[in-house]
């Protein structure tokens, strides 16, 4: 098997996880920041992520993720966002709200800009890829 079959494979396989990452745990869309006393407050809504779908707004407080202390979630503590949670609860003026993130519904948006167009680029390049070799070879 040659080196251009084998990179495709692993192109392949990587794709694969990557769309299946993407159908398991579509993108909540949630940046946080932690304020000088400590709290967890919404900073960034994605413009397509369920949070904008389901009305959290920039600077909600956020009190738990999935029943736990925010900072307890690992997406949290890593890269100061919120995603891959079953459930959010907020905080806004003084209602106290818990959300449950519905995987269900992610919405046209997301599956098109998240799991359609990176596929239909990466089944363009992987044909232009294949074009490119045979004429090469010929």
């Amino acid at each position: 098997m040659n080196r251009t079959v084998i990179a495709m494979i692993v192109a392949l396989i990587a794709a694969l996880y990557l769309t299946i990452l993407n159908v398991r745990h579509p993108l909540i869309g949630m940046d946080v920041i932690e304020n000088k006393n400590g709290d967890i407050i919404v900073n960034d809504i994605y413009e397509f992520g369920w949070a904008k779908k389901h009305g959290i707004h920039i600077n909600d407080q956020v009190l738990k993720v999935d029943g736990k202390p925010p900072l307890s979630h690992f997406t949290v503590r890593e890269y100061k966002t919120i995603e891959q949670a079953k459930t959010i609860t907020i905080q806004r003026e003084n209602q106290i709200q818990t959300l449950k993130v519905d995987y269900k519904s992610h919405g046209t948006e997301q599956w098109l800009y998240y799991i359609a167009l990176p596929a239909g680029f990466f089944l363009f390049t992987i044909s232009l890829s294949i074009f490119f070799a045979s004429s090469a070879a010929e």
